[in-house]
């Protein structure tokens, strides 16, 4: 579904406020379709809750992690351990 994700990858675009991101998740395919639609400068980053690694190559790839991940309480301490690990 990602609604949110989407949302906060149309208000980036249509913002202009910051000059290089890239959207980000589990499935290449979408991803690459939303990058798409709204011109992300970044381009895709692929990476998954259930695979630690994928998130810390991530993080350490970023200065700043929007993170809609949800239902938040089951997925977003594994991004959040990746941030803090990576320092971003």
């Amino acid at each position: 579904n990602c609604f949110t994700g989407k949302q906060v990858v149309k208000q980036l675009s249509e913002s202009g406020a910051i000059a290089r991101w890239a959207v980000g998740g589990r499935r290449q395919q979408p991803l690459a379709e939303l990058a798409k639609r709204y011109n992300a400068p970044g381009g895709v980053v692929v990476s998954d809750v259930n695979d630690p690694t994928s998130l810390l190559e991530m993080a350490r790839n970023t200065r700043l992690v929007l993170n809609t991940t949800g239902p938040y309480r089951f997925f977003g301490e594994a991004v959040v351990k990746a941030c803090i690990e990576a320092g971003a």
